[in-house]
C-alpha cells in the first residue's frame, strides 16, 4: 500500500523463490484527485481520498493518467522476460521465462554494450530456447577487444517481439 516501491525487486525475488508467497499487487492504480482551482486561478490536484491522511495520491499514474516515477519500476520487476548476470566480462549469462505457459519462441533479444554512455558493440540473438518457468544459458558474442580499462561499460538487453500480435507491435 503507497505504492511507493522501495526495494520492490526485492520483494518480487521472494515471490519467484517460494511458492506459497504472495503480494505485489498495485493498491492504488491511480490517485485520486479532482483538478481544482485556488483562489489564484492556479490548477492543482485536489486530493479526495484523504479519509485517514496517510493513504492520498498513492497510486501509480496521477488523476490525469500520466505516469509516475514509480511505473517503470512497476513494468520492470513485472516483465517476464529476465536476464541474470553469471560471468558478464565473459557475456555469460542466464535468461528466465516466467511465462506459465508460453515459451520463448516469439521472442528475441537485442543487447549492447555502451562505453560512457556511448553504444560501441550491439547484437541479436533471434532464437531463445527458454520454457515456460524456465531458464537457459546463453554466452553474448561480444567484441571484448573493445573494453578498455578506466571507462565504464553497461551491458544492457531488450526483449522483443518478433511479429505483431493483438497486444504489441513487433519490435524488430
Amino acid at each position: 500500500m503507497g505504492n511507493g516501491l522501495g526495494n520492490f525487486r526485492s520483494y518480487w525475488n521472494l515471490y519467484d523463490q517460494f511458492d506459497r508467497f504472495q503480494g505485489g499487487f498495485t493498491w492504488d492504480w491511480v490517485d485520486q484527485g479532482l483538478r481544482s482551482k485556488d483562489e489564484n486561478g492556479k490548477e492543482y490536484w485536489n486530493i479526495i481520498n484523504h479519509i485517514d491522511g496517510a493513504n492520498a495520491n498513492d497510486g501509480i499514474v496521477n488523476p490525469d493518467r500520466t505516469p509516475q516515477p514509480e511505473m517503470h519500476e512497476l513494468k520492470k520487476v513485472y516483465q517476464y522476460f529476465n536476464v541474470k548476470d553469471i560471468e558478464i566480462n565473459r557475456g555469460v549469462v542466464t535468461l528466465t521465462n516466467s511465462h506459465y505457459f508460453t515459451d520463448a519462441g516469439n521472442v528475441l533479444l537485442q543487447w549492447e554494450i555502451t562505453e560512457n554512455g556511448n553504444v560501441i558493440d550491439r547484437g541479436i540473438v533471434q532464437e531463445l530456447h527458454i520454457a515456460p518457468r524456465g531458464k537457459q544459458l546463453l554466452t553474448i558474442d561480444f567484441n571484448k577487444d573493445l573494453i578498455k580499462p578506466g571507462n565504464e561499460y553497461f551491458m544492457n538487453f531488450s526483449f522483443r517481439n518478433k511479429a505483431k500480435t493483438r497486444w504489441a507491435d513487433s519490435r524488430l
